[in-house]
């Protein structure tokens, strides 16, 4: 039985990491796809502000393939799936680190219409000055 179990977690830790790769290579699409739309300009201030200063292949390597998700990644991944993400800052508006940089201030989306509002929301709070950001979650029955 002992040994059933181990067998199972090991499938179930193959399967996770092969489903974060999946993800990471759809969003490595993803980037490459913006960055055509946004050089038709057909994206949002989001998009001509990130290739503004980096390429995809830099935004790939620094925001998608570390191990921690970085905010920007974070961004990328909500746009990609259509999702809504609110941030709440716990941090009391706390001295800025000059080694850790501030969260973007285009988590806002542009487009404050209905539709924009049916999205399903990520919430993360944030309680320190690392931008580490942790996962809020509700289940509803």
């Amino acid at each position: 039985m002992y040994a059933q179990n181990e067998a199972q977690e090991l499938k179930d830790e193959v399967m996770t990491r092969r489903c974060i790769e999946a993800i990471r290579f759809l969003a490595s699409l993803w980037v490459l796809y913006c960055f055509e739309k946004t050089e038709a300009g057909q994206c949002s201030t989001f998009y001509v502000e990130l290739f503004g200063s980096n390429n995809p292949r830099q935004i790939i390597n620094t925001h998608l393939c570390k191990s921690q998700l970085s905010h920007i990644g974070m961004v990328i991944f909500a746009d990609m799936l259509k999702l809504r993400l609110e941030l709440l800052d716990c941090t009391g508006g706390s001295i800025i680190d000059e080694e850790q940089p501030e969260l973007l201030q285009n988590w806002i989306p542009e487009d404050l219409s209905a539709e924009m509002h049916l999205k399903p929301v990520l919430t993360f709070l944030k309680v320190d000055r690392t931008n580490f950001l942790y996962a809020l979650h509700s289940t509803f029955k």
